[in-house]
């Protein structure tokens, strides 16, 4: 018995992990976006990361979906803003 707990443990320990760097990657790059923006021929590529990425960050939110709602939401206002 306790070699499987120690195996199950183990593997949720990678999984939260991995879980954790893609977080750490969706938010890496949803700065990138924002850094994008404020170039004015390069904002609607940043929108669009922002945008990709805000709603692939909805899977590792945690509990916290304020971050993402609100990244989705400004995404598509600057998308849509002329």
């Amino acid at each position: 018995m306790i070699v499987g707990n120690t195996v199950e443990f183990w593997l949720l320990g990678i999984q939260g992990t991995s879980i954790g760097l893609w977080g750490i990657l969706c938010g890496a790059l949803i700065v990138v976006g924002y850094i994008l923006v404020q170039d004015a021929k390069n904002r609607i590529t940043g929108f669009n990361l922002i945008l990709i990425f805000s709603i692939l960050a909805l899977v590792t939110a945690q509990g916290w979906l304020i971050g993402p709602i609100l990244g989705i939401i400004g995404a598509i206002t600057g998308l849509i803003y002329k």
